[in-house]
């Protein structure tokens, strides 16, 4: 497949796109970094801070999804202790562990609505940018070696955008209204989170790759 992928790699920018009020200015950032060329082909440079700030992104993905994993999973609970002797002949309790003490308690939506404004403009700009790179509208500037060796990880990066936007639009239908199914949130946002680190492992894999290039190359010049 000549079309190579890497979509988001190239155009989120770190910390401004948590809130969905942020993603168009994102966006228009960065594509005044990327050149035309002809036919409206863009050529988009894959650096290690674009790979950096990738990976601030993704921690974000995580930690809302983790928010929204939290509160459709909380029940009460009473802490199990067991005595202790200490001094000379007190007894005190000492915790080892909690015990459920009622059902899951339902979610508030508020709560729920404020994980998912977190989650949406970012896996949106991600499938977005996987599509431009799909249709041709955008390339990366890699080398043929380069390219050849990555082109596994980036066909593995679009599955998993591709899977993490199935995911979000799953949420998006689970928790648009009461009542609230706190297990198939739960376990819909599970599967979320593990598309979530695999793009992490993914990012890692690539940064690696071009952090030894460009310290290949800077050995070469010295």
């Amino acid at each position: 497949m000549k079309k190579l992928f890497l979509a988001v790699a190239l155009t989120l920018s770190a910390n401004s796109i948590v809130m969905a009020q942020d993603a168009q200015t994102t966006e228009s950032q960065t594509q005044s970094q990327t050149q035309p060329l002809q036919g409206g082909v863009q050529i988009i440079e894959l650096s290690l801070e674009r790979l950096r700030e990738i990976g601030v992104d993704i921690k974000h993905m995580l930690k809302a999804a983790s928010s929204l994993y939290d509160e459709v999973t909380i029940q009460p609970v009473t802490i199990i202790t067991e005595p202790e002797v200490v001094g000379f002949g007190t007894v005190i309790n000492i915790p080892i562990g909690t015990m459920p003490t009622g059902p899951v308690q339902p979610p508030k939506k508020e709560r729920l609505d404020l994980a998912m404004n977190h989650l949406n403009p970012i896996i949106k700009l991600m499938k977005s940018d996987v599509d431009d790179f799909m249709s041709g509208k955008r390339k990366l500037d890699l080398n043929d070696e380069t390219r050849q060796e990555l082109q596994p990880i980036f066909k593995a990066w679009v599955d998993d955008v591709n899977a993490l936007n199935g995911e979000l639009n799953n949420l998006q239908s689970l928790t648009n209204s009461p009542p609230f199914d706190n297990s198939a949130i739960a376990q819909a946002t599970q599967s979320l989170q593990e598309s979530a680190k695999k793009l992490e492992q993914a990012r890692r894999v690539i940064y690696k790759k071009l952090q030894k290039e460009a310290k290949q190359e800077k050995k070469n010049k010295s």
